[in-house]
């Protein structure tokens, strides 16, 4: 509900306050490690204010008989706040895209211009479109709840029937029936007509670009001193063990005497260069089967769609060290776990993308001109 209801949200006030605010906020949770999360609710909740229990299922020394639901209620809030919290991101950035869509199409610029209110527009058309598609994205996650670490993704061909209405040719009807009357669109009221925001587009597509350009510099500067520094992260030297941050250890030292800058320098590098490797193996996979099981269907679609459910009912921790096992411990093993347990997600996204795309009218009209 409440990743619905931000999606929505920020839906509705694209590119204004609202919208930068919840996309932030779904962007920096969805960076956030889950279990590091729970500790920090359990660090402030439980130790600090003591308002909630800090561990077990039901109050100990308890027995069964005694135990309430009122204790099993508060035994169950931290867990499910957790989830909540990391569970929204999905959910509210998915129904945002829908619903900017759902707005831009023809039949809601032409219900705009026979009077509707933005409040009607976004009840009546824009959420009837998008709740379906995040209901299902929320079951699809349950198996990876019970199962492991991550968000799943639910079937898109729910959310297929709405899509049709969505203007894939929007942009010349637009420039048929968006008039000017003194400056304003004529169906769009005081809002400037779409055509007028190429300015802000190219704006956008700049500050996108630049930021691309500085995140990968970033990156590429931490992968490779982690890269130069492996030999001093594992250097130990007793005599300087535990040392607090000084100018000669920034990070200070921990109890083997290892410098924690250069060890820290490592590890990013390490993760780095495994989760940019990952992504690409797996979103290849993923590329490769949505696209596949879209085009052909039929047999193809449901092979695919039933490997997809298989991998996706395996909890990811075991099948990550199960691959791993297979292939060998060490970089190539955790690669190749990582790869094949993770592109299940994006494989359903991607196939109902496509078979969205094949029912769009320009495809249509495209075939029809051989």
């Amino acid at each position: 509900i409440l990743g619905l209801c931000l999606g929505m949200v920020a839906g509705t006030f694209q590119g204004r306050l609202p919208d930068r605010l919840i996309r932030g906020y779904c962007l920096l949770i969805s960076s956030t490690p889950v279990f590091w999360l729970a500790l920090l609710f359990l660090l402030v909740f439980s130790v600090w204010l003591g308002w909630l229990p800090i561990g077990l299922s039901v109050p100990i020394g308890l027995e069964e008989a005694s135990v309430t639901w009122v204790d099993r209620l508060r035994h169950g809030i931290l867990p499910c706040l957790t989830l909540s919290v990391t569970g929204v991101a999905n959910i509210a950035l998915h129904t945002r895209e829908k619903l900017i869509d759902v707005l831009s199409s023809e039949y809601v610029l032409f219900a705009r211009a026979r009077g509707e209110g933005k409040a009607s527009l976004v009840l009546r058309h824009g959420l009837r479109n998008v709740a379906v598609p995040a209901v299902t994205l929320q079951f699809g996650s349950i198996s990876e709840i019970i199962g492991g670490f991550g968000a799943g993704s639910g079937d898109s061909r729910i959310g297929q029937r709405s899509s049709l209405a969505v203007g894939h040719y929007r942009g010349h009807v637009r420039a048929g029936v968006c008039g000017q009357s003194g400056g304003r669109s004529v169906l769009w009221g005081d809002r400037p007509c779409p055509a007028e925001k190429g300015g802000t587009a190219v704006n956008r597509r700049t500050s996108t670009l630049v930021f691309l350009v500085v995140a990968a510099v970033l990156l590429g500067a931490v992968t490779l001193a982690g890269w130069l520094v492996q030999e001093p992260a594992m250097a130990s030297d007793f005599s300087q063990k535990n040392l607090a941050p000084s100018f000669s250890h920034l990070f200070g030292t921990d109890w083997m005497g290892r410098d924690m800058l250069c060890r820290t320098l490592a590890g990013l590098s390490l993760s780095i260069r495994i989760g940019l490797l990952t992504a690409l193996v797996s979103a290849c996979i993923a590329l490769t089967l949505g696209v596949l099981s879209a085009m052909f269907g039929g047999w193809v679609d449901a092979v695919v769609s039933w490997w997809i459910d298989l991998v996706m009912g395996i909890p990811h921790i075991l099948l990550v060290i199960l691959l791993s096992l297979a292939c060998g411990k060490g970089f190539l093993g955790v690669v190749v776990g990582v790869s094949l347990s993770h592109w299940t997600s994006l494989a359903r996204v991607i196939r109902g993308e496509v078979l969205q795309v094949k029912q769009a009218p320009y495809l249509l009209v495209a075939e029809k001109l051989g």
